[in-house]
């Protein structure tokens, strides 16, 4: 189930927290102290026309500008109209990338983390500067990068079993019907195609990297 196997990892055993749950590494707990702050700063300093989510937030015109820092910082930005945006990608990444942090170690899973979300927004760059998608329309959170994480670890933990729309089913499953959803709304044009295509991008990029990025984290370990 949901981040329960046992296993040691880097730095030991599991420690508990809040009723049992497992203690968040480094990487994780970071990424999501991040995005909750500046969730926070950006609801007090005025929501969506918030400078700081109006300077941080993807748009492919303005990176075509010259303002690439977007392709990055897009991630720590979630929608300002409500709160589940920024929990929902907050708990996956935290029932995910916990073992997956356990698995590869802090500075490899941010790395991942982070390239994630970069590839994941290359194809909607793709989508809005030569497809159907308007370039001006802004992007934010932190979908790609959990899409990412849920992707590798269907590949390395595929006993794991999520809460997928209310029903627990098998990672592997899951990211299969995901697949499926997020690839009809992209054919069809959906509401959030836009957000959809980073959906695909980031999973793609979780399992490839499930396969083969053992050679790029032993690699990374060797020069750390």
């Amino acid at each position: 189930d949901w981040g329960t196997p046992s296993g040691s990892g880097p730095g030991g055993g599991w420690r508990s927290w809040l009723g049992g749950m497992p203690s968040p590494g480094k990487a994780v707990k970071w990424v999501v102290i991040a995005n909750v702050a500046v969730f926070i700063i950006c609801q007090i300093t005025g929501g969506a026309r918030s400078p700081l989510y109006t300077s941080l937030a993807m748009r492919t015109d303005l990176v075509l500008d010259g303002q690439v820092w977007r392709l990055f910082t897009f991630t720590y930005l979630h929608d300002q109209h409500g709160l589940m945006h920024v929990f929902f990608n907050m708990l996956g990444l935290y029932f995910l990338g916990v073992p997956l942090e356990r698995h590869w170690g802090a500075k490899p899973f941010f790395v991942f983390y982070t390239l994630g979300g970069f590839v994941a927004v290359l194809l909607y760059v793709g989508m809005t500067t030569i497809g159907p998608l308007a370039p001006g329309v802004p992007l934010v959170g932190a979908s790609g990068g959990v899409l990412a994480v849920l992707g590798a670890c269907a590949v390395l933990f595929p006993q794991f079993r999520i809460i997928l729309y209310f029903f627990p089913v098998p990672i592997r499953t899951a990211a299969l019907i995901l697949v499926l959803l997020y690839g009809f709304n992209l054919w069809s044009r959906g509401a959030n195609a836009g957000g959809d295509a980073c959906h695909l991008a980031g999973l793609a990029f979780g399992v490839v990297w499930g396969y083969r990025g053992h050679i790029l984290t032993r690699w990374w370990r060797q020069r750390a």
